[in-house]
């Protein structure tokens, strides 16, 4: 399988309207990969790092039933760029191994309305792809959402 070309993007790439995006979702970041241009040819990548907008933690209360606390991070930053990023998408699929790709759902729903209908095609669960199956998903996974959309249309074309 021959690897995509990927442009690396940062800044005004993630504040940019796309044709399309995958977002792979866990505990330790977000790797996004954006698809434009005729048959979604042309690829561009982000990646948000969690350090880098964890500061602060949520703490549950240790004498709270007599449990001892524990330190959570707060991923309301992250999942705020990233409901920013899915409404300048047309369409966008969510992908990861674990939680957190639901827990942004939950937070998409909750703090964008319409966010998640209009925008998201899907929510699966992958395990660490390369940036070649990250992408190839991707493609599947929009190709099938149009198919279903414009049935007649994706007959007539082959998609």
């Amino acid at each position: 399988m021959m690897e995509p070309t990927i442009l690396h993007c940062a800044g005004a790439c993630l504040d940019s309207n796309h044709d399309a995006a995958v977002i792979f979702l866990d505990h330790q970041g977000a790797r996004l990969r954006f698809l434009d241009g005729v048959e979604l040819s042309q690829v561009s990548a982000a990646h948000l790092d969690l350090e880098g907008l964890h500061d602060r933690f949520r703490t549950s209360d240790p004498s709270a039933a007599g449990r001892y606390g524990r330190r959570h991070p707060d991923d309301t930053p992250l999942f705020a760029k990233l409901g920013q990023i899915v409404l300048h998408c047309s369409q966008v699929l969510i992908v990861g191994p674990g939680s957190a790709k639901h827990e942004f759902v939950k937070f998409l729903v909750r703090n964008h309305p319409g966010g998640f209908e209009h925008h998201v095609i899907g929510v699966e669960t992958v395990d660490h792809p390369n940036d070649a199956q990250l992408v190839a998903l991707a493609r599947a996974a929009f190709a099938h959402a149009a198919a279903r959309e414009h049935p007649i249309i994706a007959e007539h074309t082959g998609r």
